[in-house]
């Protein structure tokens, strides 16, 4: 599969999975797909989501994608039915986007606070 480049100017969330890996999450174009989840065992996996869907898909494939990265070796269709009834359970519970996330930040005071952090 290949590599997408650094996303520019975003702030990732960042987890980590069950197995220690740490994930790095970003809204970027990642071609015809909703998002797409690296194996964890790449050095620095990531998770990209398209942006500008709608706010119920956008929540669904961040669960999905969010479920690969925590259940690596479940097959899709696991994977897909977990995240559609989590994010039908959400939905029904009101659950709602409230605001674009802020995804344009200066990587420079990023890497600052980032550098601050670890030490």
């Amino acid at each position: 599969m290949r590599k997408m480049r650094e996303p520019i100017n975003q702030v990732p969330f960042t987890f980590t999975a069950p197995n220690g890996s740490k994930y790095e999450c970003y809204f970027r174009k990642v071609g015809k797909l909703d998002g797409i989840c690296y194996d964890p065992t790449d050095e620095d996996p990531k998770i990209f989501v398209t942006p500008k869907m709608s706010a119920r898909r956008e929540m669904n494939t961040c669960i999905h994608e969010a479920a690969h990265a925590f259940f690596w070796d479940a097959p899709e269709y696991k994977v897909l039915r977990y995240a559609n009834a989590v994010s039908n359970w959400l939905h029904k519970l009101g659950w709602r986007k409230v605001a674009e996330p802020i995804i344009n930040v200066s990587t420079a005071k990023y890497k600052k606070a980032r550098e601050y952090r670890s030490k």
